[in-house]
């Protein structure tokens, strides 16, 4: 499940959208990255690398606590918790393909 939370630079409007995990429509997280690009403040809460990777900053939470912070490249470098979680669902879609 994704969260998306948007707002705008110039308005007070704000807009969320969820979408299913196994959902082919992830509209809100393009309608997501599409505002960041336009200056909006974003904010996602995801389990799927694959729709985090893009932002500007990853905060990893582990037990309700911030753990890590960082861009996806430098989480990875890290070797923390962040490439640990990554490495592990990239090895469960791994598995699924095959």
């Amino acid at each position: 499940m994704t969260d998306v939370l948007t707002a705008g630079p110039e308005s007070t409007e704000e807009g969320y959208g969820r979408a299913q995990p196994a959902s082919a429509d992830r509209a809100p997280c393009r309608a997501a990255a599409h505002a960041a690009f336009n200056g909006a403040v974003t904010i996602l809460v995801s389990h799927r690398f694959s729709t985090v990777t893009m932002t500007d900053l990853i905060m990893v939470l582990d037990g309700g606590r911030l753990v890590e912070h960082g861009t996806h490249d430098e989480l990875l470098a890290a070797g923390g918790t962040y490439r640990g979680l990554y490495e592990a669902q990239a090895q469960g879609y791994a598995e699924v393909e095959t």
